[in-house]
């Protein structure tokens, strides 16, 4: 129940506030999402693949058997997070980047514009998670 109201709540305020806003966005933003340079979007099972393979990746890290075999070796060093996550985004930079035909320096300006938008939410989220295990 307690986590119940916030959870309508967040949703329903947002529907209501929105009508009373008004927000632009911010230069080149529509450049970005638009199809400017008249390339292929990628298809919806490619971006799929591309968002769950963290996911299913670490999952497979769960497959490994007691057996001490070099299968489960590799599964069990592809399961971690990071090795993941990794493999993950250069899974991604060939799909979504190399197949739609951008190339080295696009993609690099890509990859060095997405963290900053996101930063400020992933500091808050990690020094949460540091505060619990200091306090708790």
């Amino acid at each position: 129940m307690k986590i119940g109201i916030p959870m309508i709540a967040g949703p329903a305020f947002g529907s209501c506030i929105f009508k009373r806003m008004d927000v632009q966005a911010p230069e080149g933003l529509a450049d970005q999402f638009s199809n400017i340079h008249n390339r292929e979007h990628p298809g919806f099972g490619i971006t799929l693949i591309a968002v769950l393979m963290p996911v299913l990746l670490i999952g497979a890290f769960s497959a490994v058997f007691g057996e001490d075999t070099i299968l489960n070796d590799w599964i069990a060093f592809i399961g971690k997070p990071i090795i993941a996550f990794m493999v993950s985004v250069v899974v991604s930079f060939f799909t979504l980047g190399y197949a739609r035909g951008f190339n080295k320096v696009e993609l690099n300006q890509f990859r060095a514009a997405c963290p900053a938008p996101t930063a400020s939410i992933i500091l808050i989220i990690g020094a949460g998670g540091a505060f619990e295990n200091e306090l708790g």
